[in-house]
């Protein structure tokens, strides 16, 4: 039984009165009126799986807290047939009307007279359908042992789709406790948020199968799921049950994330000085499933791939990810579950908190994986990419009305987030803010909080004034590009800030930001904790001699550009072998960055490259071929000579390290030459590189005849795009032999690996075969985005896939709107990789003139055609001096 739970329910009253205080401060937002507050709900289903719909009746526990006859719930996509209202003092009342808002997602149920002040009980009694858009609650196709189709029955809530399973008050803060039942048909199985309390037997095979009472939570949080799946079980030295449940056999797969999941769960508990408060904790694939993975309380879903390990056949770079996303969605159980944000504002407060410290755990777990290089790579860059646009946002955004939080679950709030909290953490330390974080949780634990109440908690902790330090971080957009420079009087280093944008700077835009410099170098081994908020300042460091040097941003915790001026990068110049990778990445990251934004010189970031002929930092090495990608693709109608010579600068960089690395692993290797492999094959094979290419053929072939050894598992996916880019230019034998590899492939991860693949081909008969296949009846729509994200990275495609997107925006629209995010990724898959103002200018036209467009891909549209300008302004400022540099060699 849920540990505290007495404590918890003994005083429900006071966590809403203290949620509707809050509350008062958003009176602009949307929401339910507030006086009615849900204490609990008793929800009864009945799921149908051969006709998709379900029957339902609940019984709410309310507190009437203001005299009214109307009681407004959200509701979606569900026909209410009857409710009544009875009060503690035993009267009871049928609704006179029952009305719904399509718009706003809400129920009015009218009573003849106003409901008794007090506690009292709704009981509604409802049907829905088991949808297949992968939002509330609804059906999901897999095939069975027997090789049938066949249904499961699932959950995905957030972040406001409870209202398609059962009428409720779908807030966050509006938080209730919860006894669900589900009538399982037979030869199923049934999990939710809690143990299963009783089960009892019908006379037509199915069972009623009812769980223990939720500990007080957010709708969002609730789920449930029935199907046929088996379990591989453990438990945590305090003695909570962890079952990751796999599809029927193939619970092998399971070992590893459950391994993850009881040592992330021992870490948090002991991190957070916080017990994990549920007797249980249950992990579950799902073949369709549109986020990558859900962090309901006590029943986490994941998308297959994101779950499910096979030591033979799944990659490093999807165990990496799946260690990463056990630990992420674990993170939620304390932050984002005990502690609620109050509205979607604080989103990252959620998200945020749960990706640095997922970070964390796999640090903790995986030493020698140098996961915060990763995370630098990966979060961090993401974030200075997304924030580089006027048309990003800050971290807190306001959000009005529900129907808009889908659009902020983007880097921002995720990879930004993240990334402020790492900066916070390395310039508080990180046991004051551990200790922060621990007081923080133990104060609003069971309720709701805000961004306020987490600097508060911190400041305490570290005696800094935390809030003057974050405000301009969660509530600016956008970030700084630190100039530094060499005062010629004083020979301090001195430095100025302005706003960074990638389209260039912008002297109207007066934003500052505290910038916690982390300044070191010969003379200063340990990076100064100075935090600067003016536009100018100095320093006082002095370059004594011509050998001293200086760097900032110590292991790049700080989110912000740093640009040199000659003087400094030169001395650089000589100590960057010496540099840690965080620090060797940055200079590459910033080189690249301020060169696009028009800060610096685009030839000059070309000649950085090539003092890191020899990197070993897969880190590095993914970023400078990232980089040359995209310098490559904005040249793509440049004369053929210059697009030769740059080919020619990239197979130099990266020829040399395929031949280091070889095609097999070796005994004792690190993980970054394991990760930096298939990334190394595949840029070389790309590019052209015979010997790479010829292996690779080789390969391909006796894989495709049925030697699954012949390509190991990390070089599948390289191996597949290098000898589909390199078919024949009329040939669709390649594209033909993957198509056929798809189709007896049974895991998620390999069939992913498949369609990240297909975008690599010249071939624009296989071009238009691709986007058949992405949309025919193979391909989930979860999985959509793979093979058009793979076409969009093809700069060759990019014409064609934009002209595609037009032809058919009415029927994507219509099957991706409902889960908005993928409609986002698939529109800046197909339209933000353009290098020119007249590409930017009919993208906009043809949004502003469709009326299909929707207010969830608004910011989406915004940040493609503003991506797109900055490739024009890149390519106008780099044409020149690009050709100069590749001229000289």
């Amino acid at each position: 039984f849920f540990r505290a739970s007495n404590r918890l329910r003994a005083s429900p009253k006071s966590v809403h009165t203290l949620v509707f205080l809050k509350m008062a401060a958003g009176m602009e937002r949307n929401l339910l009126p507030a006086d009615v507050v849900p204490k609990n709900y008793i929800i009864d289903l009945v799921p149908d799986l051969d006709a998709f719909t379900f029957e339902g009746s609940e019984e709410i526990s309310v507190n009437v807290v203001a005299s009214t006859n109307v009681v407004v719930l959200h509701n979606n996509d569900i026909e209410i047939h009857s409710a009544s209202f009875s009060s503690s003092s035993g009267g009871a009342l049928d609704t006179s009307d029952i009305s719904y808002n399509k718009k706003e997602e809400t129920a009015t149920l009218q009573f003849p007279t106003n409901l008794s002040l007090g506690e009292g009980k709704l009981a509604i009694k409802f049907t829905g359908n088991l949808n297949d858009k992968m939002a509330g609650f609804y059906r999901s196709k897999y095939t069975g042992q027997d090789g049938t189709d066949k249904y499961m029955a699932c959950t995905q809530f957030e972040a406001t789709d409870a209202r398609r399973a059962f009428p409720c008050w779908d807030e966050p803060a509006r938080k209730a406790t919860f006894d669900v039942t589900l009538t399982v048909p037979e030869g199923l199985q049934a999990l939710g948020n809690m143990p299963i309390v009783s089960e009892t037997a019908n006379a037509n095979g199915s069972r009623v199968v009812r769980f223990d009472t939720t500990p007080i939570m957010s709708t969002y949080l609730v789920a449930f799921v029935i199907g046929e799946f088996e379990a591989v079980s453990g438990k945590t030295k305090d003695g909570i049950d962890v079952s990751v449940w796999t599809p029927m056999g193939q619970k092998a797969e399971g070992e590893f994330p459950l391994e993850c999941a009881i040592k992330t769960l021992e870490y948090f508990s002991e991190f957070f000085d916080e017990a994990y408060p549920l007797p249980k904790m249950d992990m579950i694939a799902i073949a369709d499933f549109a986020a990558g993975a859900m962090e309901n309380w006590g029943l986490v879903t994941y998308r297959s791939a994101y779950l499910l390990y096979d030591a033979k056949r799944t990659s490093l770079r999807d165990k990496t990810l799946i260690a990463y996303v056990v630990c992420h969605e674990l993170a939620h159980q304390w932050f984002g579950n005990l502690v609620t944000m109050e509205w979607w504002t604080h989103l990252w407060l959620n998200e945020g908190f749960a990706t640095w410290v997922g970070w964390l755990a796999v640090d903790h777990m995986f030493k020698d994986w140098h996961i915060w290089d990763r995370f630098v790579g990966e979060e961090l860059e993401r974030a200075l990419d997304l924030d580089s646009l006027k048309s990003s946002h800050p971290i807190e955004v306001e959000c009005k009305n529900s129907a808009d939080v889908n659009e902020i679950f983007d880097a921002i709030s995720y990879s930004k987030g993240a990334s402020v909290i790492r900066m916070l953490a390395d310039h508080i330390g990180l046991d004051a803010f551990q200790t922060g974080l621990r007081a923080y949780l133990k104060e609003h634990k069971y309720s709701n909080a805000l961004s306020s109440d987490l600097w508060r908690a911190l400041s305490q902790a570290s005696g800094a004034n935390v809030e003057a330090l974050m405000g301009a971080w969660t509530e600016q957009t956008g970030f700084p590009v630190v100039q530094l420079s060499v005062d010629a009087s004083t020979g301090t280093v001195v430095g100025k800030q302005q706003r960074f944008l990638a389209t260039g700077a912008d002297t109207k835009d007066t934003s500052l930001w505290p910038v916690p410099l982390g300044l070191y170098g010969s003379a200063l081994p340990t990076a100064a904790k100075t935090v600067y908020s003016s536009a100018s300042f100095d320093t006082k460091y002095t370059l004594a001699s011509d050998s001293d040097w200086v760097k900032a941003n110590v292991n790049m915790t700080g989110i912000f550009r740093v640009q040199y001026d000659s003087n400094l990068l030169q001395r650089l110049g000589s100590v960057i072998p010496t540099l840690e990778n965080t620090d060797r990445y940055e200079l590459v990251s910033d080189a690249f960055a301020t060169a696009r934004a028009g800060y610096s010189d685009t030839a000059d970031a070309l000649r950085l490259l090539k003092s890191f002929g020899s990197e070993t930092s897969d880190n590095i090495v993914v970023l400078m071929s990232r980089r040359l990608s995209e310098l490559q693709a904005i040249m793509i109608d440049e004369p053929k000579e210059v697009q030769d010579k740059l080919q020619a600068l990239a197979l130099s960089i990266f020829s040399p390290m395929a031949a280091r690395l070889g095609w097999q692993p070796t005994p004792g290797e690190t993980h970054s030459d394991a990760m930096l492999r298939p990334v190394i094959l595949g840029r070389a094979g790309g590019l052209g590189d015979e010997a790479v290419l010829s292996e690779a053929r080789q390969r391909f072939s006796q894989f495709c005849a049925g030697n699954l050894d012949a390509i190991h598992p990390d070089l599948r996916g390289a191996v597949y795009a290098m000898c589909l880019k390199h078919d024949a230019p009329d040939s669709t034998e390649v594209y033909d032999s993957l198509i056929a590899l798809y189709d007896k492939l049974d895991s998620a991860d390999q069939k992913q690996t498949v369609l990240r693949s297909l975008g690599a081909s010249r071939n624009p008969a296989v071009h238009h075969a691709v986007m058949a296949f992405a949309m025919g009846d193979k391909v989930r729509d979860q999985d959509v985005c793979s093979p058009i994200a793979s076409m969009g990275a093809n700069p060759r495609c990019q014409a064609f896939l934009w002209a595609w997107f037009q032809e058919n925006f009415e029927t994507i629209h219509k099957r991706f709107y409902s889960g908005s995010f993928l409609m986002g990724r698939i529109l800046a898959a197909c339209c933000q990789g353009f290098a020119s103002e007249a590409r930017a200018a009919e993208i906009s036209a043809f949004f502003e003139n469709t009326a299909l467009e929707t207010d969830a891909v608004k910011r989406a549209i915004k940040q493609s055609v503003e991506s797109i300008r900055a490739n024009a302004q890149w390519l106008a400022a780099c044409r020149a001096s690009v050709t100069e540099m590749l001229n000289e060699n």
